[in-house]
């Protein structure tokens, strides 16, 4: 269903993706929102090195970013450690908590994929 007036680009999920609200675990309406929760640290020596740079040199930090050995921060782009949430409207509008709700989700996928590993590391044997 891309928008071509608007130029969206629309990505699609099967039925069997979707997920009741994370939040409050309620239905999700026509309209909802995915969040895809990515998790980053900071790279001590990299942001160092640069920001050394920036003010022991005088340096912009534009400049000093280009001349950095690398990224200030990283962000894992692994499948494994993003985070897919579903929430609906009313806990769109509302406060929501995304650490315990990233947690909670984790801990299914967890339950679900343990059959699995249990049965691999059998066949091993």
């Amino acid at each position: 269903m891309p928008d071509e007036k608007f130029n969206l680009k629309t990505t699609g999920l099967k039925l069997s993706e979707l997920e009741p609200c994370n939040f409050c675990d309620g239905p999700l309406r026509s309209v909802f929102r995915v969040i895809e929760v990515k998790h980053a640290a900071v790279n001590a020596r990299n942001a160092n090195q640069t920001l050394a740079m920036a003010s022991g040199f005088g340096f912009g930090l534009a400049l000093a970013e280009v001349f950095s050995t690398g990224p200030g921060a990283e962000v894992l782009e692994n499948a494994e450690a993003v985070t897919r949430l579903f929430c609906c409207q009313d806990c769109l509008c509302g406060d929501v908590n995304i650490a315990v709700a990233c947690e909670r989700v984790n801990e299914r996928r967890a339950k679900k994929n343990q059959p699995k590993e249990i049965e691999e590391h059998a066949q091993e044997a």
